[in-house]
């Protein structure tokens, strides 16, 4: 074993010298040392036998936080002591606080196994010497399991904040620190006065060790009697102060000097704050979310709100309007104005806006995507106004001008959710284990389907796509895709340089999906109806454009589909209604190559259409094997037909 010394190692003519001492002893003796060597021998293998076993894991009988690990390696240690872990952060812990008690999960407290634990445990038996080495693991042989010494740290925030909530919720007499109130649009003094806290010193330990020991018995919390550092004087300084705060109004100006805005002292009133600490320190300020509320009334007035860029489309092509800049009122350095001029005399001053404040979208943020043409189009056809329509027409709105970026992927269920009525979508017809039955938000499969042609045409990253168990003549065969939520999902990535927005259209009859980004130029647009799907090349593109071709083969492996007998008592033995009509099932093999810049790819995978079984309500004498007698009657209404809903 590298690092350990073994009989190879040693030199020839150091044995024979051993062995002409060895020669020299008496038979005892010489017995007593060849037997010591054997033991030594067999420790030594023994040692490099337990090394080479447990290289990478934890040696000997190692216990943490009563969880034996030993044998374990790093990872496998880890995901032990998450486990003991999540338990030490969910299970409470019951506290007294001054007579009332609380009880406090680890993770309130912002708690945590300390983190060097398992490198600690993977250095045991490892540090030192080979000999030290050695000796650690003869002395492991003959002692009883090591627990390593372990703690449960906290975070101090978290625990005084904990503190803080203890000390005004559970405590009846809590220390106040004083106070500077507002009446009316006079500042009044409001002095400290002695009370119970709960004692910071070693409160953190206390809780991680109560929490480490997960005892179930009711801890008690220390408490001191507190008395508030804020001087009196300090105060009465404070409250002065306060008063001259608001106590006549201060005037802001605009930089071009056309508008005052006066804060009145009752204004003023409103929006002081003054905060002490327990330590007597007082802080004046203004509220700066009431200092907003006030400038909204000014806004209109003062501010000239930005102006956001757009990508806006031109024909085939995408071309950037530029945004403006604006404006704006800074609400946080309004109160640093206020402050200030406080106090002044003259309590005059400056409005501080933010000229040439920036859009939320820049001209440069736009031109960075890079997207300049429509690379793809696709459209797909479907009869009018059906709650379908509806569906379809709610998704492509809420995915109309998303932004796609290099390398990213996006995914319909991801990006819009669950589908519900209380987001507008409709019942409508959705395969579900091989029938087709009414579900919020069915048909959108038709915008997937279109969404995943521009796709697949576009010459796309396809990640995950699925098509329908049964063929619909409105999707192209093959190449279409069936979405439901959460699964199954329709997504693709974006495997070009540049950024691509998807835009979407429609009319009653049907959806468009178009794809923006950079194709070297070359453009295209296609269009699937009446079970035909047809392409035009609008611009054929540059030597770097990808170019994508695309075929299905003949249909294969048919099948026949089956038919399923639903017992319906309020039909006659001769009466039948046909609620799903068959359709025989088949294989076809699609294949999409992918050429570009003089190098072809190839994918090509096989679509695998269910045959859809015939579903026939009749009346329960009627369903085969039930062995009911049918009644007798004299009249047959003809059979009805419900029509398939994809």
């Amino acid at each position: 074993m590298r690092g350990y010394p073994d009989s190879a190692s040693v030199p020839p003519g150091i044995i024979f010298r051993l062995g002409n001492r060895l020669s020299e002893l008496d038979p005892l003796t010489r017995a007593i040392v060849l037997g010591l060597a054997a033991v030594l021998v067999v420790l030594i293998g023994g040692f490099g036998a337990f090394r080479v076993l447990g290289s990478g894991s934890v040696l000997g009988d190692v216990q943490l936080l009563g969880t034996g690990i030993g044998g374990m390696t790093e990872a496998e240690a880890e995901m032990s002591i998450d486990t003991v872990e999540a338990q030490l952060l969910r299970t409470p812990v019951l506290f007294d606080i001054d007579g009332r008690t609380a009880d406090v999960t680890g993770e309130q407290i912002g708690g945590g196994i300390e983190p060097d634990l398992i490198a600690d445990a993977m250095r045991n038996g490892r540090d030192g010497s080979v000999v030290s080495q050695f000796l650690w693991w003869i002395g492991s042989i003959f002692s009883g399991p090591v627990d390593l010494d372990s703690g449960f740290v906290v975070n101090p925030t978290s625990v005084e904040q904990l503190a803080d909530s203890w000390d005004s919720d559970l405590i009846d007499s809590p220390p106040f620190p004083g106070a500077i109130t507002i009446d009316g649009v006079v500042a009044v003094a409001q002095y400290p006065r002695p009370g119970i806290s709960v004692a910071r010193e070693g409160l953190a330990d206390l809780l991680s060790e109560s929490i480490l020991a997960g005892t179930s018995d009711i801890v008690s919390i220390p408490t001191v009697t507190t008395t508030p550092g804020a001087d009196p004087g300090d105060l009465d300084n404070a409250t002065a102060r306060a008063n001259l705060w608001i106590g006549n109004p201060i005037t802001l100006i605009t930089p071009d000097g056309s508008q005052d805005v006066v804060f009145s002292p009752a204004d003023l009133a409103n929006a002081f704050v003054a905060t002490i600490t327990m330590d007597g320190e007082i802080v004046l300020t203004f509220d700066e979310a009431n200092v907003a509320s006030y400038l909204v009334n000014q806004r209109d007035l003062i501010e000239t709100a930005p102006v956001d860029a757009e990508l806006e489309i031109d024909g085939y092509d995408v071309v950037v309007r530029p945004g403006r800049k604006g404006t704006l009122i800074d609400p946080g350095e309004t109160v640093a104005a206020l402050k200030a001029l406080a106090d002044t005399a003259t309590r005059r001053g400056a409005l501080p806006v933010e000229e040439g404040a920036e859009p939320e979208v820049t001209t440069a943020d736009l031109e960075t995507l890079g997207i300049e043409h429509m690379v793809i189009q696709f459209t797909t056809y479907h009869e009018c106004c059906a709650a379908r329509v509806t569906n379809i027409h709610l998704m492509a709105d809420t995915i109309d001008g998303v932004i796609v970026g290099p390398g990213e992927s996006f995914g319909i269920n991801e990006f819009v959710g669950q589908r519900t009525l209380e987001t507008g979508y409709l019942d409508a017809g959705t395969i579900i284990r091989g029938e087709i039955v009414e579900t919020v938000g069915g048909g959108v499969s038709q915008f997937a389907t279109t969404l995943y042609n521009t796709v697949f045409w576009g010459g796309y990253e396809d990640v995950e796509h699925k098509p329908h168990s049964f063929y619909f003549a409105r999707y192209p065969e093959g190449i279409e895709a069936t979405v439901s939520f959460p699964q199954p999902e329709m997504s693709f990535r974006n495997d070009t340089d540049r950024s691509i927005m998807i835009k979407t259209s429609y009319t009653d009859t049907s959806i468009t999906v178009r794809i923006y980004g950079w194709n070297d130029g070359r453009i295209v647009a296609g269009a699937h109806r009446n079970g035909s799907t047809d392409f035009e090349t609008i611009a054929e593109g540059g030597p770097n454009a990808r170019v994508v071709r695309g075929s299905v083969s003949d249909r294969t492996d048919f099948t026949e589909p089956t038919i399923e007998y639903r017992p319906n008592p309020e039909l006659t033995p001769e009466e039948q209604v046909e609620t799903q009509r068959p359709r025989e099932g088949w294989t076809v093999s699609v294949t999409r190559a992918i050429e570009q810049s003089g190098s072809e790819t190839e994918e090509r995978w096989t679509v695998r259409y269910l045959p859809q079984r015939q579903i026939l309500e009749v009346h329960p004498c009627k369903v085969p094997g039930a062995n009911i007698t049918c009644p007798t009657t004299t009249t047959a209404p003809p059979a009805t037909t419900t029509p398939s809903v994809p």
